[in-house]
């Protein structure tokens, strides 16, 4: 839907239901908890290229 579709006024339930449901959607997200000796993936944090790896080494959770 366009700008222009979403301003129409018989749009306005649509557009605000959608907007509820997206969110219930983040509100309901999970928040991840580690545990000492858990496996995760490191972040790359110093990206210079959109062809760079998302993610630079596994590590382990220890504290």
């Amino acid at each position: 839907m366009n700008p222009d579709q979403a301003s129409l006024e018989g749009n306005f339930d649509s557009i605000f239901n959608h907007t509820l449901k997206y969110a219930k959607e983040f509100k309901e997200s999970n928040n991840l908890v580690f545990k000492i000796g858990d496996n995760v993936s490191i972040k790359n944090e110093n990206k210079t290229d959109k062809m760079d790896d998302e993610f630079k080494l596994l590590g382990t959770i220890i504290e």
